[in-house]
């Protein structure tokens, strides 16, 4: 699954930052609020997180974190 790196680290900031009583959702909206990145970027990460979340029967943070630690494409040829 292709995410771009801007939605890569926004998602990894919010599993990082949230705190314990914070769902998933709010935390991600920080971190996007606080970069300044567009709504769409939330959007399309819960989107991504969704999608992974239901195909695989996973709760959301668990989809975040498989979604963050997948290598990307491009990174991971030599």
């Amino acid at each position: 699954m292709e995410v771009r790196k801007e939605i890569r680290s926004a998602i990894a900031a919010a599993l990082a930052s949230r705190r314990k009583d914070e769902t998933f959702e709010r935390g991600l909206g920080k971190v996007i609020r606080r970069r300044k990145l567009p709504f769409s970027d939330y959007v399309a990460a819960m989107g991504l997180v969704r999608e992974m979340a239901y195909s695989e029967g996973i709760s959301l943070d668990e989809a975040a974190s498989r979604l963050v630690s997948e290598v990307p494409e491009d990174e991971g040829e030599d």
